[in-house]
């Protein structure tokens, strides 16, 4: 639900404020936001999923959700 989504992008958001490095934050954080089509603020989250993670795997999902959501 609506209030569902926006209840988890405050958390999220959030989580960020506290850890702005956490990778998964800023990953579930874009995720979230492109399914609400706010596809610039998504983009971003991702990007900085990306720049913070070092595991190869998790910055190619992370790539694959950019590549295939614009």
């Amino acid at each position: 639900s609506t209030s569902e989504y926006l209840d988890a992008i405050n958390d999220f958001n959030e989580a960020i404020r506290c850890n702005p490095n956490s990778t998964s934050a800023h990953y579930k954080l874009g995720y979230l936001l492109r399914e609400k089509g706010q596809k610039a603020q998504s983009k971003h989250h991702i990007i900085q999923a990306m720049d913070n993670s070092e595991d190869f795997q998790y910055t190619q999902k992370a790539f694959d959700q950019l590549l295939y959501s614009y």
